[in-house]
Protein backbone atom coordinates (compact mmCIF):
# COMPACT_ATOMS: atom_id res chain seq x y z
CA UNK A 1 0.00 0.00 0.00
CA UNK A 2 1.37 3.37 -0.94
CA UNK A 3 0.30 6.91 0.68
CA UNK A 4 1.21 9.75 -1.65
CA UNK A 5 0.89 13.21 -0.19
CA UNK A 6 -2.14 15.29 0.96
CA UNK A 7 -1.44 19.27 -0.19
CA UNK A 8 -3.45 21.98 1.11
CA UNK A 9 -2.10 25.53 1.67
CA UNK A 10 -0.70 27.26 4.05
CA UNK A 11 -1.86 28.36 7.63
CA UNK A 12 -3.23 31.70 7.29
CA UNK A 13 -3.20 32.05 11.23
CA UNK A 14 -0.45 31.87 13.27
CA UNK A 15 -2.30 32.31 16.72
CA UNK A 16 -3.24 29.13 19.03
CA UNK A 17 -7.03 28.25 18.76
CA UNK A 18 -8.65 25.57 20.77
CA UNK A 19 -9.91 22.30 19.81
CA UNK A 20 -12.01 22.78 16.87
CA UNK A 21 -14.79 20.63 14.81
CA UNK A 22 -15.01 21.42 10.68
CA UNK A 23 -17.88 19.77 8.71
CA UNK A 24 -16.01 19.15 5.68
CA UNK A 25 -17.27 18.17 2.15
CA UNK A 26 -15.57 16.86 -1.13
CA UNK A 27 -15.73 19.27 -3.62
CA UNK A 28 -16.12 18.68 -7.48
CA UNK A 29 -12.52 19.11 -7.99
CA UNK A 30 -11.96 16.05 -6.46
CA UNK A 31 -10.74 12.72 -8.34
CA UNK A 32 -10.30 8.97 -8.51
CA UNK A 33 -9.72 6.07 -10.62
CA UNK A 34 -9.87 3.10 -9.70
CA UNK A 35 -9.39 -0.42 -10.59
CA UNK A 36 -11.87 -3.06 -10.00
CA UNK A 37 -11.54 -6.52 -10.64
CA UNK A 38 -14.10 -9.47 -9.19
CA UNK A 39 -14.07 -12.96 -9.27
CA UNK A 40 -17.30 -14.94 -8.96
CA UNK A 41 -17.35 -18.74 -8.58
CA UNK A 42 -20.92 -20.62 -8.93
CA UNK A 43 -22.30 -23.86 -10.30
CA UNK A 44 -25.38 -25.91 -11.24
CA UNK A 45 -26.65 -26.78 -14.69
CA UNK A 46 -27.75 -26.14 -18.17
CA UNK A 47 -29.67 -27.38 -20.45
CA UNK A 48 -30.88 -26.94 -24.08
CA UNK A 49 -33.65 -24.20 -25.24
CA UNK A 50 -35.56 -26.42 -26.61
CA UNK A 51 -39.46 -26.01 -26.21
CA UNK A 52 -41.60 -28.34 -28.16
CA UNK A 53 -44.20 -25.49 -27.97
CA UNK A 54 -42.39 -22.32 -27.55
CA UNK A 55 -38.79 -23.41 -28.94
CA UNK A 56 -39.23 -26.82 -31.44
CA UNK A 57 -35.83 -25.94 -33.69
CA UNK A 58 -33.41 -25.17 -30.19
CA UNK A 59 -30.64 -26.62 -29.25
CA UNK A 60 -31.37 -30.07 -27.25
CA UNK A 61 -28.57 -31.09 -24.46
CA UNK A 62 -27.52 -34.91 -24.06
CA UNK A 63 -25.31 -36.44 -21.80
CA UNK A 64 -22.36 -37.88 -22.76
CA UNK A 65 -20.72 -38.15 -26.32
CA UNK A 66 -22.96 -39.93 -28.58
CA UNK A 67 -26.92 -41.74 -28.17
CA UNK A 68 -29.43 -40.44 -25.41
CA UNK A 69 -33.02 -38.40 -26.45
CA UNK A 70 -34.44 -35.52 -25.09
CA UNK A 71 -33.28 -32.21 -23.54
CA UNK A 72 -31.14 -32.67 -19.91
CA UNK A 73 -29.90 -30.87 -17.90
CA UNK A 74 -25.66 -31.10 -17.68
CA UNK A 75 -24.25 -30.39 -14.43
CA UNK A 76 -21.27 -27.45 -14.91
CA UNK A 77 -18.90 -25.28 -12.33
CA UNK A 78 -18.07 -21.51 -13.97
CA UNK A 79 -16.58 -18.30 -12.53
CA UNK A 80 -17.42 -15.01 -13.58
CA UNK A 81 -14.72 -12.47 -14.05
CA UNK A 82 -15.38 -8.84 -13.90
CA UNK A 83 -12.05 -6.51 -14.63
CA UNK A 84 -12.53 -2.88 -15.09
CA UNK A 85 -12.35 0.67 -13.26
CA UNK A 86 -14.00 3.96 -12.95
CA UNK A 87 -12.96 7.67 -13.64
CA UNK A 88 -15.05 9.90 -11.55
CA UNK A 89 -15.84 12.85 -9.59
CA UNK A 90 -16.61 11.59 -5.66
CA UNK A 91 -18.66 13.14 -3.28
CA UNK A 92 -18.66 12.48 0.60
CA UNK A 93 -17.86 14.38 3.79
CA UNK A 94 -16.32 13.66 7.02
CA UNK A 95 -15.41 15.58 10.34
CA UNK A 96 -11.61 16.82 11.37
CA UNK A 97 -10.87 17.94 14.57
CA UNK A 98 -7.93 20.42 15.37
CA UNK A 99 -6.15 21.41 18.43
CA UNK A 100 -2.76 22.87 19.49
CA UNK A 101 -1.94 21.97 23.41
CA UNK A 102 1.50 24.08 23.73
CA UNK A 103 3.08 23.61 21.14
CA UNK A 104 2.22 20.58 20.06
CA UNK A 105 -1.20 19.95 17.35
CA UNK A 106 -3.40 16.71 17.56
CA UNK A 107 -6.39 16.14 15.25
CA UNK A 108 -8.56 13.33 14.10
CA UNK A 109 -10.69 12.45 11.03
CA UNK A 110 -14.34 10.57 12.02
CA UNK A 111 -17.30 10.18 10.38
CA UNK A 112 -15.80 9.64 6.80
CA UNK A 113 -18.31 8.35 4.22
CA UNK A 114 -17.01 8.93 0.66
CA UNK A 115 -19.87 7.99 -2.55
CA UNK A 116 -16.54 7.32 -5.18
CA UNK A 117 -18.92 6.80 -8.19
CA UNK A 118 -21.66 9.77 -7.24
CA UNK A 119 -24.25 8.57 -9.83
CA UNK A 120 -21.75 7.56 -12.29
CA UNK A 121 -21.64 3.77 -13.88
CA UNK A 122 -18.39 2.30 -13.88
CA UNK A 123 -17.53 -0.64 -16.90
CA UNK A 124 -16.25 -3.77 -16.72
CA UNK A 125 -15.15 -6.55 -19.03
CA UNK A 126 -16.58 -9.62 -18.04
CA UNK A 127 -16.28 -13.16 -19.16
CA UNK A 128 -17.54 -16.83 -18.45
CA UNK A 129 -15.21 -19.62 -17.76
CA UNK A 130 -17.01 -23.17 -17.94
CA UNK A 131 -16.21 -26.62 -16.87
CA UNK A 132 -18.99 -29.13 -17.23
CA UNK A 133 -19.25 -32.84 -17.93
CA UNK A 134 -19.47 -34.53 -21.29
CA UNK A 135 -22.16 -33.89 -23.54
CA UNK A 136 -23.54 -33.70 -27.24
CA UNK A 137 -26.30 -31.48 -28.80
CA UNK A 138 -29.04 -31.62 -31.63
CA UNK A 139 -29.09 -28.49 -33.32
CA UNK A 140 -26.56 -27.52 -33.83
CA UNK A 141 -25.31 -31.47 -33.97
CA UNK A 142 -22.19 -30.77 -32.06
CA UNK A 143 -19.89 -33.27 -28.96
CA UNK A 144 -18.79 -30.95 -26.13
CA UNK A 145 -15.68 -33.04 -24.41
CA UNK A 146 -15.63 -32.62 -20.46
CA UNK A 147 -12.78 -31.96 -18.34
CA UNK A 148 -11.66 -29.05 -21.05
CA UNK A 149 -12.57 -25.13 -19.40
CA UNK A 150 -14.02 -22.94 -21.83
CA UNK A 151 -13.52 -18.92 -21.54
CA UNK A 152 -16.54 -17.15 -23.29
CA UNK A 153 -16.43 -13.32 -23.52
CA UNK A 154 -19.79 -12.14 -21.79
CA UNK A 155 -20.07 -8.37 -22.13
CA UNK A 156 -19.69 -5.93 -19.60
CA UNK A 157 -20.71 -5.75 -16.44
CA UNK A 158 -21.48 -1.95 -14.76
CA UNK A 159 -19.97 -1.38 -11.61
CA UNK A 160 -23.16 0.72 -9.69
CA UNK A 161 -21.96 1.07 -6.08
CA UNK A 162 -18.51 1.82 -4.62
CA UNK A 163 -18.62 3.57 -1.26
CA UNK A 164 -15.98 3.43 1.35
CA UNK A 165 -17.61 4.33 5.33
CA UNK A 166 -15.44 5.49 8.13
CA UNK A 167 -15.45 2.04 10.36
CA UNK A 168 -12.54 2.79 12.98
CA UNK A 169 -11.46 6.04 14.83
CA UNK A 170 -8.53 7.50 12.96
CA UNK A 171 -6.12 10.10 14.59
CA UNK A 172 -4.20 12.66 13.22
CA UNK A 173 -0.04 13.25 13.43
CA UNK A 174 -0.12 17.14 13.14
CA UNK A 175 3.27 19.00 13.26
CA UNK A 176 4.40 22.44 12.15
CA UNK A 177 6.51 23.29 9.70
CA UNK A 178 9.01 25.68 9.30
CA UNK A 179 7.07 27.81 6.99
CA UNK A 180 4.25 28.29 9.20
CA UNK A 181 2.37 25.20 8.13
CA UNK A 182 0.78 22.31 8.81
CA UNK A 183 1.78 19.04 8.00
CA UNK A 184 0.03 15.36 9.26
CA UNK A 185 -0.69 11.76 8.76
CA UNK A 186 -3.58 9.39 9.32
CA UNK A 187 -4.67 5.95 8.38
CA UNK A 188 -8.62 5.91 8.33
CA UNK A 189 -10.45 2.48 8.84
CA UNK A 190 -12.64 2.41 6.44
CA UNK A 191 -15.17 -0.72 4.70
CA UNK A 192 -15.59 -0.74 0.80
CA UNK A 193 -18.81 -1.34 -0.35
CA UNK A 194 -19.56 -2.56 -4.47
CA UNK A 195 -21.96 -3.89 -6.31
CA UNK A 196 -22.43 -4.14 -10.36
CA UNK A 197 -24.65 -5.52 -12.58
CA UNK A 198 -23.06 -8.56 -14.81
CA UNK A 199 -25.57 -9.83 -17.67
CA UNK A 200 -28.57 -9.14 -15.92
CA UNK A 201 -27.38 -10.70 -12.42
CA UNK A 202 -26.73 -7.76 -9.50
CA UNK A 203 -23.69 -8.88 -7.47
CA UNK A 204 -23.64 -7.73 -4.21
CA UNK A 205 -20.16 -7.75 -2.77
CA UNK A 206 -20.07 -7.79 0.83
CA UNK A 207 -18.32 -4.90 2.98
CA UNK A 208 -14.48 -5.33 2.50
CA UNK A 209 -12.51 -4.02 5.11
CA UNK A 210 -9.36 -1.55 4.31
CA UNK A 211 -7.43 1.73 4.75
CA UNK A 212 -7.17 4.77 3.15
CA UNK A 213 -4.26 6.50 3.92
CA UNK A 214 -3.95 10.13 3.95
CA UNK A 215 -0.31 12.58 4.73
CA UNK A 216 0.23 15.85 4.25
CA UNK A 217 -1.19 19.61 5.52
CA UNK A 218 -3.97 21.58 6.02
CA UNK A 219 -5.08 25.53 6.43
CA UNK A 220 -7.68 27.73 7.93
CA UNK A 221 -9.08 30.78 6.67
CA UNK A 222 -11.12 32.10 9.15
CA UNK A 223 -13.87 29.72 10.07
CA UNK A 224 -13.03 27.22 7.13
CA UNK A 225 -10.90 24.85 6.64
CA UNK A 226 -8.68 24.37 3.13
CA UNK A 227 -7.99 20.71 2.05
CA UNK A 228 -6.68 18.70 -0.66
CA UNK A 229 -5.42 15.41 -0.32
CA UNK A 230 -3.84 12.66 -2.97
CA UNK A 231 -4.49 9.28 -1.85
CA UNK A 232 -3.24 5.52 -2.98
CA UNK A 233 -5.45 2.43 -1.00
CA UNK A 234 -6.17 -0.87 -2.00
CA UNK A 235 -8.13 -3.47 -0.92
CA UNK A 236 -9.40 -6.90 -1.43
CA UNK A 237 -11.08 -9.95 0.49
CA UNK A 238 -13.68 -13.00 -0.18
CA UNK A 239 -17.19 -13.28 1.12
CA UNK A 240 -20.00 -15.72 0.64
CA UNK A 241 -22.59 -14.91 -1.83
CA UNK A 242 -25.82 -13.76 -0.40
CA UNK A 243 -27.58 -13.23 -4.23
CA UNK A 244 -30.23 -15.62 -5.19
CA UNK A 245 -29.95 -18.27 -7.53
CA UNK A 246 -30.22 -17.84 -11.08
CA UNK A 247 -32.93 -19.29 -13.57
CA UNK A 248 -32.59 -20.11 -16.87
CA UNK A 249 -29.94 -17.19 -18.24
CA UNK A 250 -29.48 -17.58 -22.18
CA UNK A 251 -26.00 -18.26 -23.01
CA UNK A 252 -24.68 -18.76 -26.83
CA UNK A 253 -22.10 -21.57 -26.11
CA UNK A 254 -19.98 -22.05 -29.15
CA UNK A 255 -19.47 -25.32 -30.43
CA UNK A 256 -16.49 -27.76 -29.49
CA UNK A 257 -16.59 -30.65 -32.43
CA UNK A 258 -17.05 -29.63 -35.26
CA UNK A 259 -16.39 -25.76 -34.14
CA UNK A 260 -18.14 -22.64 -36.01
CA UNK A 261 -21.55 -23.02 -34.62
CA UNK A 262 -23.54 -22.23 -31.70
CA UNK A 263 -25.41 -24.07 -29.15
CA UNK A 264 -28.00 -21.89 -27.39
CA UNK A 265 -28.22 -22.88 -23.35
CA UNK A 266 -30.37 -21.95 -20.54
CA UNK A 267 -27.91 -21.38 -17.55
CA UNK A 268 -29.46 -22.15 -14.27
CA UNK A 269 -27.08 -21.71 -10.77
CA UNK A 270 -26.36 -20.71 -7.63
CA UNK A 271 -23.25 -17.89 -6.72
CA UNK A 272 -21.32 -19.39 -3.54
CA UNK A 273 -18.60 -16.59 -3.11
CA UNK A 274 -17.27 -13.26 -4.26
CA UNK A 275 -13.77 -12.28 -4.26
CA UNK A 276 -13.07 -8.96 -4.81
CA UNK A 277 -10.02 -6.52 -5.22
CA UNK A 278 -9.31 -2.91 -5.98
CA UNK A 279 -7.17 -0.06 -6.03
CA UNK A 280 -8.18 3.83 -5.73
CA UNK A 281 -5.65 7.01 -6.55
CA UNK A 282 -6.66 10.49 -7.13
CA UNK A 283 -7.27 13.87 -5.25
CA UNK A 284 -9.91 14.71 -3.08
CA UNK A 285 -10.26 18.64 -2.04
CA UNK A 286 -12.67 19.74 0.59
CA UNK A 287 -14.07 22.50 2.46
CA UNK A 288 -14.68 22.40 5.86
CA UNK A 289 -17.11 24.73 8.05
CA UNK A 290 -16.21 25.51 11.82
CA UNK A 291 -19.12 23.73 13.94
CA UNK A 292 -20.30 26.08 16.93
CA UNK A 293 -20.32 22.97 19.79
CA UNK A 294 -20.38 25.61 21.95
CA UNK A 295 -21.51 28.99 21.40
CA UNK A 296 -20.51 30.53 25.00
CA UNK A 297 -17.00 29.73 24.15
CA UNK A 298 -16.58 32.72 22.13
CA UNK A 299 -12.54 32.50 21.87
CA UNK A 300 -13.00 28.57 21.27
CA UNK A 301 -10.61 27.51 23.55
CA UNK A 302 -12.62 24.70 24.66
CA UNK A 303 -13.45 26.34 27.93
CA UNK A 304 -16.80 29.21 29.17
CA UNK A 305 -14.28 31.48 31.68
CA UNK A 306 -13.30 34.73 32.11
CA UNK A 307 -12.13 35.27 28.84
CA UNK A 308 -15.10 34.69 27.18
CA UNK A 309 -16.65 36.91 29.85
CA UNK A 310 -14.43 39.85 29.08
CA UNK A 311 -15.19 39.46 25.46
CA UNK A 312 -19.09 39.42 25.75
CA UNK A 313 -18.32 43.19 28.12
CA UNK A 314 -16.45 44.36 25.62
CA UNK A 315 -18.98 43.51 22.73
CA UNK A 316 -21.83 44.61 24.75
CA UNK A 317 -24.58 46.26 22.80
CA UNK A 318 -23.19 44.61 19.63
CA UNK A 319 -23.61 41.86 17.66
CA UNK A 320 -19.81 40.94 17.99
CA UNK A 321 -20.48 38.76 20.73
CA UNK A 322 -24.26 37.70 20.28
CA UNK A 323 -24.14 34.17 21.67
CA UNK A 324 -28.44 33.72 21.22
CA UNK A 325 -28.98 34.70 17.39
CA UNK A 326 -31.19 37.98 18.09
CA UNK A 327 -28.23 39.99 16.99
CA UNK A 328 -27.40 42.25 19.99
CA UNK A 329 -25.27 41.29 22.89
CA UNK A 330 -27.39 41.71 25.72
CA UNK A 331 -28.16 40.25 29.65
CA UNK A 332 -29.77 37.48 27.60
CA UNK A 333 -26.52 36.51 26.69
CA UNK A 334 -24.80 36.80 29.62
CA UNK A 335 -27.24 34.56 31.54
CA UNK A 336 -26.37 31.88 28.77
CA UNK A 337 -22.68 32.33 29.33
CA UNK A 338 -22.82 32.10 33.18
CA UNK A 339 -25.25 28.67 32.50
CA UNK A 340 -22.71 27.58 30.38
CA UNK A 341 -19.92 28.18 32.61
CA UNK A 342 -16.82 25.70 32.62
CA UNK A 343 -15.42 23.09 30.41
CA UNK A 344 -17.44 22.60 26.91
Amino acid sequence: MQTTSLLVGLVSASAAFGADVYQCALTPTSNLVTTLSMDVPFAGTFIGNYNDVTMPTGTKTIPGFFGGSGNNPIPYTASFGVDGGTNTTPSGEFQCSVEQVGKQWVGAISALSIDVLDGAVGSADLALTINYSTFHTVAPSSIYPGGVPITLPFGTANVTVLALAQSAAAPMIITATKGGGLTFTAAVPVMMTMAADAAGQILDVPPTPGVLPLSGSISFDGATMLIAATTSQESSGTQPSTAPPFVDQPIAMPTVLPAGGTANLLMSGTITEVTSSQSTNGTLHALGTRLILCPEDLNHDGIVDALDLSILLNGWDTASADINGDGTSNAQDLAALLNAWGSC
